[in-house]
């Protein structure tokens, strides 16, 4: 807050009783390496984007980090898992190849339930040397170490809630652009709504137990992931 002192409000009250003035007048920077100033920023570029596009209409999240050349664009085939166990079992088998798009479906709020970590996928992609070259694609998300690769994550509306990513199909090509802030299906709309009619395209869930009071309630990302009764 110190460094960002002459962009915020200095007289709103903090909950010590002083105003954010009173309390950054008090306050130094140990070390200005680390926490940088504005006029020498880590990168000038941000490090958190949005991506929308037919994919993720409502939003999605890339980090793209601070420092180094990283990747901003992808464009290649889908390959599609339902879990991070499965995904971590394709990799170890050999199905996860250079050019692909890898897909975990269904790890948002309501198909986890809960929303699943991935960086367990990502970290063994790193381990196989595949991180620079597969782009990932999910509806779960990622811890604050993931800090390679190009990896778009918390795609909204998930899968269970009938989100477009629960529609992709093995070979289906996904382009991502985060220059643009693009992420898109590749896709004909015809060809996804035949799909969306398909039989048990998005689970049924269950109709006891508390996890299903949980999903039939929680709401999507963009609303905060609260819980509300439905009528």
């Amino acid at each position: 807050m110190k460094r960002l002192e002459r962009m915020l409000d200095r007289d709103v009250l903090t909950v010590t009783g002083g105003t954010v003035g009173e309390v950054l007048g008090e306050a130094t920077v140990a070390d200005p390496d680390v926490v940088r100033s504005l006029d020498d920023p880590l990168s000038w570029r941000p490090s958190i984007i949005i991506l929308r596009g037919t994919l993720a209409p409502e939003g999605a999240i890339v980090r793209v980090g601070g420092e180094g050349e990283r990747m901003i664009r992808f464009s290649g085939p889908a390959i599609i898992y339902h879990s991070r166990e499965e995904a971590i079992e394709g990799l170890r088998c050999g199905e996860i190849r250079p050019g692909q798009v890898v897909v975990l479906s269904g790890l948002g709020l309501r198909g986890s339930p809960g929303m699943a970590m991935t960086s367990a996928l990502i970290f063994g992609l790193d381990g196989a040397g595949l991180l620079e070259r597969v782009a990932v694609v999910t509806d779960g998300q990622m811890s604050g170490l993931v800090n390679r690769g190009l990896i778009v994550g918390e795609v909204s509306p998930e899968a269970a809630y009938g989100g477009q990513l629960g529609l992709v199909e093995n070979g289906d090509v996904i382009s991502i652009d985060v220059e643009r802030r693009t992420v898109n299906l590749e896709v004909p709309q015809d060809v996804l709504s035949a799909r969306r009619t398909g039989p048990d395209r998005v689970p049924a869930v269950p109709e006891r137990g508390w996890l299903s009071i949980y999903e039939r309630n929680v709401q999507p990302l963009p609303r905060g992931a609260v819980l509300l009764k439905r009528d």
